[in-house]
């Protein structure tokens, strides 16, 4: 049996961001104002060396590098917008917009995953947003993320999840404090294989898994990780 995928990363991307309208909402009036923190995650080299970002009045430069997530940023708007550098017909310096997206209403701290938009329309970069609060990806889980327009079934350390198109699913490692490798295979809603490996559960680091669609006639999905350490909870002293 032979899975019909979208053959770029940007179609699931679009896909996605489509799956999510309804979950990408600004803040509401009594959110506004309201200090929040964002890292990004550029996917690939972007068409841009440097970027920058409002935030009220002030404009603010980014660190992106690709394949790794940045650090974080405060933002007190309802959405992130992303600027160049440019010169005005007058030669002063000038911002111009190349990327927006919403906050997620009730994050307290969101990840941006930018690519270059190369349709002929939109802006310049393509950016999706995930919620990354600890309430919801708390250390020692993964979210798996299935950027393909079809559905799957996950398997991971004993536990069977489906993998809905355009949706996110998280799953904690429960492993013991510390930690190790764990089964992990994806397979469609029919049985057949996609993927198979092992993940290292760590009870101080959380995960993220890309799924995007295969680039060859394997069939088998292409996979892509981020990790994160997170510091440790500080230990109560025993009298």
């Amino acid at each position: 049996m032979k899975i019909r995928f979208p053959n770029t990363f940007l179609s699931t991307v679009c896909f996605l961001l489509l799956a999510a309208s309804s979950l990408m909402q600004a803040q509401s009036p009594n959110e506004q104002g309201t200090v929040r923190e964002f890292s990004l995650y550029a996917w690939d080299t972007l068409p841009h060396s440097q970027l920058y970002y409002q935030s009220g009045n002030t404009m603010s430069e980014l660190k992106v590098n690709p394949g790794r997530r940045s650090k974080s940023y405060p933002l007190s708007m309802g959405k992130l917008q992303l600027f160049v550098l440019t010169k005005d017909p007058e030669g002063k310096d000038d911002y111009k917009l190349v990327g927006e997206a919403s906050m997620m209403e009730g994050a307290k701290k969101m990840l941006f995953v930018v690519v270059a938009n190369k349709r002929a329309s939109g802006l310049p970069l393509t950016m999706f947003g995930i919620n990354d609060s600890l309430d919801v990806f708390p250390a020692g889980s993964f979210r798996f993320m299935n950027f393909t327009s079809v559905p799957m079934e996950g398997h991971f350390n004993g536990e069977t999840f489906r993998l809905k198109p355009g949706k996110t699913t998280v799953v904690e490692s429960k492993k013991e404090s510390s930690g190790g490798f764990l089964p992990f295979y994806i397979r469609t809603m029919d049985g057949v294989m996609l993927y198979e490996s092992r993940l290292l559960g760590q009870p101080a680091g959380r995960e993220i898994v890309f799924i995007t669609p295969p680039t060859n006639d394997s069939g088998r999905v292409n996979i892509r990780f981020l990790p994160q350490s997170l510091p440790r909870a500080p230990s109560t002293p025993t009298m």
